[in-house]
């Protein structure tokens, strides 16, 4: 059996070199796979957090000018857009901080409660 090895040690020291290279890049697969998953998470609060600026803060702002100018039912549009997807936008982007580990969660209730307690319109 010492001969064996003695005999084939390049071969075997070649073997156990594929293998360990094998499952290092199996293992580099699963980080790039994990990392990418992240950024994609990453890119998707930037643009939850851009349509809770933009779509609610600024759709019921607009929407409520729009309304007290001219009195016009139709330019309560962004006013109703941004209260209908007001919550979902918070849910999505909670959800999506708490599956990435984030700890300021509080700081993202603050706006929603600020948000929520807005006056609505009723019709």
């Amino acid at each position: 059996m010492r001969n064996f090895f003695i005999n084939n040690w390049i071969v075997i020291a070649l073997g156990v070199a594929l293998v360990a290279s094998m499952l290092m890049a199996i293992r580099n697969k699963q980080i790039i796979e994990e990392n990418s998953a992240l950024q994609k998470q990453s890119e998707l609060v930037k643009e939850l957090t851009k349509e809770i600026l933009s779509g609610t803060m600024h759709g019921l702002d607009i929407g409520l000018r729009g309304f007290a100018l001219t009195g016009e039912d139709k330019m309560l549009e962004p006013y109703r857009k941004a209260i209908d997807t007001n919550a979902g936008t918070f849910r999505d982007l909670e959800q999506i901080l708490i599956l990435q580990g984030y700890d300021g969660l509080a700081d993202l209730q603050k706006v929603k409660i600020e948000v929520d307690a807005l006056p609505f319109v009723t019709e």
